[in-house]
């Protein structure tokens, strides 16, 4: 960023300030969409979405128009049943269910992605088992601070094993003195947006797209896809 740009943002939002940081979560809410043009599908922004001990301020889940809706939330279990077949494409059953840590008695664990459509048997075999949904969305996490950029970064890094974009959002001067640290942030993976409270977002440093997912984007879609499915239906 060129120093009159820099200077340019300070002068526009400099008078703008959030008293509370919840103000800034709401204005992210309301603008993200528009910032990552985010029209033309199912959307949705959520608060608080939470993955264990760890709490993004705000994710939000595109999906694409081919991509399968998930009906019912996963458990953790299932989520990593799916994360794995996802990675491989396929699984035989007997792994299945040793990384279902399920017994014949005990197959409800996995039963339900088969009635859910998200797994299924391989043709003409029901020894192997594939994968029936692709996860075609988009995930972009963003933790929110009024300042404090340092904790936000190392939370956002964290968000980078389900989401596909992670981001810090911080006050404009807050914004400005954390992109100095910019090789902290490349290194993350992680992206920066400045903002203030007449709605202006900017991307001062933009997110490097993460692939190496865990079972946490399969858990956190499922969380997400079932709040669009109520919404739609």
């Amino acid at each position: 960023m060129s120093a009159r740009s820099t200077q340019s943002i300070l002068l526009q939002e400099s008078r703008h300030n959030f008293d509370r940081e919840a103000d800034l979560v709401e204005l992210l809410v309301d603008r993200l969409p528009k910032t990552f043009r985010a029209g033309g599908n199912s959307i949705l922004v959520a608060k608080e979405v939470a993955v264990g001990r760890s709490i993004a301020d705000i994710v939000m889940l595109r999906r694409y128009i081919k991509a399968r809706t998930i009906k019912k939330n996963l458990s953790v279990a299932q989520a990593v049943i799916l994360s794995y077949v996802r990675k491989r494409g396929y699984i035989d059953v007997d792994q299945l269910k040793e990384i279902a840590r399920t017994s014949d008695r005990d197959a409800e664990l996995f039963n339900r992605l088969f009635a859910n459509d998200l797994l299924g048997y391989a043709a003409n075999s029901e020894e192997v088992v594939v994968p029936l949904w692709d996860p075609n969305y988009r995930i972009v996490a963003v933790e929110a601070k009024l300042s404090r950029w340092r904790d936000a970064l190392a939370q956002a890094t964290s968000y980078r094993t389900y989401a596909d974009e992670s981001y810090v959002a911080l006050p404009v001067r807050q914004a400005m003195t954390a992109a100095k640290s910019r090789d902290l942030f490349d290194a993350a993976g992680v992206g920066l947006l400045s903002t203030d409270s007449t709605g202006r977002i900017n991307v001062l440093l933009r997110a490097a797209v993460a692939s190496n997912h865990g079972w946490q984007r399969e858990f956190v879609v499922s969380r997400l896809s079932t709040q669009l499915y109520r919404i739609q239906s």
